[in-house]
């Protein structure tokens, strides 16, 4: 075992090290959307990390806008001179570092360096500086640090460094090893890096982290091994399964529908009686994945799960099982209460688009969910495409997928009835679709070229033609042509 596990309880100091995370993050312009760096990443990409003093901040000051007022302008200091107490990277031979904090936050645009704004005199802080001298990263480039904290933080560069001069193999283990380091700079760092690491390499090694006491590590194991196919993982994973966090039981799922091993698929099986709603979705989801009929039982019993999305997930697994004969529980499925369950059951219906399913299908047309009524749509065109438009030819069909064609206003769910009416060809939709060749969406046009000419009557070739005149953009101008070519034959 690479790791010892720690007998000291850290779960307040999680809770402190997040909330200051966090902190963080609800400081930063929302818009910015600014990737949070650990110490790791900083550390490999600062120029120089200094432990320093502030012991001067200058009269000159320069004028910035806040987020949060963006009609006015606030003064804050340009200039702060900071005593170099310790130097843990870069060969720097100055006793002090004077940060011009209008070049870093002009750099840094739209995000306000926060520190900038909060110095003050004697503040203690460690700062990581670029090339040019700015601060790192704007507001994540200076921490402020104690005594103890300092030696915490001089702890984790110095490791930080001496893994950059390890073979691959080498570094893995020591990012392993120190995924339980006392120091949290360090945890939280190792943790994130934990997720760069080959787990069809070291997936074994990875694992033996899945037997930690602390959740916060064995969260981070399992989401660092999604994707591995390494066989050897799956003993350690298959027991997490009965992990009391349901985050690491759901990600456990998702780590063995990817391993060939024939044992895993009675251990998802059994880990469907899961409370958490969430687990039973994953599980659905890798029995699927791992197209296992033995799971049909399962999916049966999905299909009447309290949880919406268990459902969801219960459709797509039964329409993708050879055997199954999924057709009827899909036809109950559109009625289920919860849109997305009818999204999923009329999308997977396109699979199995026959004269039978005409009916409940065309119903859908008028549901109350636009998806739903998109999907229907398709659906519809599958089933015309299969050789039986004749039998779509209904007028409630026709006057419904008009209807769509004229009052959607997602161009997706108009498209969708305009492929529908080109693919049962009926004439009553030619007004429409000669109209729709001018309309301002590009996706409305092509679709409505390429309708017309699924409908099949000559006498639209001198429109096309003139639209195809007319048309500057190549997307549609390709559809026009294709119509064009389509009707002379």
């Amino acid at each position: 075992m690479i790791m010892k596990k720690s007998k000291i309880s850290k779960r307040n100091s999680y809770l402190i090290i997040s909330a200051f995370i966090l902190l963080a993050m609800f400081q930063i312009n929302a818009q910015a959307r600014i990737y949070i760096l650990t110490l790791l990443e900083k550390t490999r990409a600062s120029e120089f990390i200094f432990l320093a003093k502030c012991v001067n901040i200058s009269d000159e000051k320069y004028k910035i806008t806040s987020p949060k007022l963006p009609d006015k302008k606030i003064q804050v200091p340009r200039f702060a001179a900071y005593k170099i107490i310790e130097v843990w990277k870069g060969e720097y031979d100055k006793n002090t570092i004077t940060l011009d904090y209008k070049f870093t936050n002009e750099k840094y645009k739209p995000i306000i360096c926060s520190p900038s704004i909060k110095r003050e005199i004697d503040e203690q802080v460690v700062l990581f500086i670029e090339k040019d001298m700015a601060i790192f990263h704007g507001f994540q480039g200076k921490i402020q640090v104690d005594e103890k904290s300092a030696a915490l933080y001089r702890d984790a560069v110095k490791k930080f460094r001496q893994l950059d001069i390890l073979t691959e193999k080498e570094k893995v283990l020591a990012i392993i090893e120190m995924v339980d380091s006392n120091n949290l700079q360090v945890r939280e760092s190792m943790l994130r890096d934990l997720r760069e690491v080959d787990n069809n390499i070291y997936g074994v090694e990875i694992a033996h982290l899945l037997e930690h006491e602390d959740t916060w590590i064995r969260q981070s194991a399992i989401s660092a091994l999604i994707g591995t196919e390494k066989k050897e993982v799956s003993p350690f994973v298959i027991k997490v399964l009965k992990d009391p966090n349901p985050g690491v039981r759901a990600d456990a799922a998702d780590v063995l529908k990817r391993i060939d091993d024939e044992n895993i698929t009675a251990f998802l099986i059994e880990a469907f009686n899961d409370e958490s709603g969430l687990v039973r979705r994953r599980v659905v989801s890798a029995l699927s994945y791992r197209l296992a009929k033995e799971a049909i039982p399962t999916y049966l019993k999905a299909f009447k799960d309290n949880d919406p999305l268990v459902r969801v997930e219960a459709v797509y697994a039964l329409s993708h099982i050879k055997g199954s004969k999924p057709v009827p529980k899909l036809l109950l499925a559109l009625k289920d209460e919860n849109a997305r369950v009818r999204q999923a059951a009329v999308s997977s219906l396109r699979l199995y688009a026959s004269a039978d399913i005409i009916n409940p299908v065309s119903e859908l047309l008028v549901d109350e969910d636009w998806g739903v009524r998109e999907y229907a749509a398709s659906c519809i065109t599958r089933i015309a495409n299969r050789g039986h438009r004749e039998l779509l030819k209904k007028d409630k069909i026709i006057d419904d997928l008009l209807r769509m064609v004229e009052k959607e206003e997602r161009v997706s769910v108009k498209t969708g009835a305009i492929y529908a009416l080109g693919a049962i060809g009926t004439e009553r939709a030619i007004p429409i679709l000669l109209n729709l060749l001018s309309d301002t969406q590009i996706e409305i046009r092509s679709s409505s070229a390429h309708a017309l000419s699924g409908i099949g009557n000559k006498d639209m070739l001198p429109h096309l033609r003139k639209a195809l005149e007319n048309e500057s953009n190549e997307y549609v101008a390709n559809a026009l042509k294709n119509a064009i070519s389509q009707l002379e034959k």
